[in-house]
């Protein structure tokens, strides 16, 4: 095997690293989750909030572009916003 094809296994293997970690981590949520339904006997909903991030050879960027919100684009104000009644 040559330096070239090492080379495409590894860029491979780097692109497709997060996906198999974010399935991973599903899995092990959803087990959890039916862990915890068999031990209480009762279904399990639960809201999960949080930005997550994809780390690619190690530089973090978040998993969706709409991880900016129009106050933090437009500058932070230090007032609420304010909505008509």
């Amino acid at each position: 095997m040559d330096w070239g094809s090492l080379f495409w296994i590894f860029l491979i293997f780097s692109s497709l690293q997060p996906l198999l970690n974010r399935r991973a981590q599903e899995f092990r949520r959803l087990m959890a989750i039916r862990e915890l339904e068999q031990k209480r006997g009762s279904r399990v909903i639960l809201l999960i909030h949080r930005q997550e991030s994809i780390s690619f050879w190690g530089s973090r960027f978040p998993a969706t572009s709409a991880s900016r919100t129009p106050s933090s684009i437009a500058g932070d104000s230090p007032y609420p916003t304010q909505y008509p009644d």
